[in-house]
């Protein structure tokens, strides 16, 4: 979250993980309104509100300073209420992801890096609601070359040939840093080219 400062990196990084620690959060009350406020269900509130502004082309954007210190403790909502699991993270992000125009606009030509059982799991919210990846990426050579429901698994190697669009589902922070590194040496922009998903 401390990384996510500008406006820009918010926008690029709004699948990863929530912007903002709530408390710390300021809002001009009628936008929100417009977008229907805050919602009730099975999903952590705030990032659903995120979400929306993020869709809504509303901007947002952090002060460089520290404002708000709070307490790290095993009984914190995040920690204990079933509406912040990661299921309930993945379904929200899956939800909107699908709404995206950044996505929409690739719909028909994208990929999935990560073949892993873990991986595939947490991508079967998007793929639910009827997208299909051309291709599954990852760095295991006991992937590459398989099928996984009909579609192959290719080494990140390929993507410099075929130029797809990228969903980084790969949910390791340093392995997304790397993947992301490695996207952008390849001429990948992240935000148009590729996203990364947390």
């Amino acid at each position: 979250q401390n990384a996510m400062q500008t406006s820009d990196q918010i926008n690029n990084d709004i699948y990863v993980e929530a912007p903002f620690v709530h408390p710390s959060v300021t809002f001009r009350t009628e936008i929100v309104r417009q977008i229907g406020g805050y919602r009730d269900g099975m999903f952590p509130e705030d990032y659903d509100l995120w979400l929306r502004l993020y869709l809504g082309g509303h901007r947002m954007e952090k002060l460089p300073e520290v404002l708000l210190l709070w307490r790290e403790h095993p009984q914190r909502f995040t920690r204990t209420n079933p509406r912040a699991t990661r299921e309930a993270f993945d379904k929200l992000r899956a939800q909107y992801l699908a709404q995206d125009p950044i996505f929409q606009k690739h719909k028909d030509n994208f990929v999935i890096w990560g073949a892993g059982r873990i991986t595939r799991r947490r991508t079967e919210h998007l793929l639910k609601q009827g997208f299909s990846p051309k291709a599954w990426v990852d760095i295991d050579p006991r992937k590459i070359g398989n099928r996984l429901n009909g579609v192959p698994v290719h080494a990140p190697e390929w993507l410099e040939e075929t130029k797809p669009f990228v969903l980084v589902y790969v949910a390791n922070h340093g392995a997304q840093d790397l993947i992301a590194e490695q996207l952008q040496s390849m001429g990948y922009k992240k935000g148009y080219d590729f996203l990364l998903i947390g």
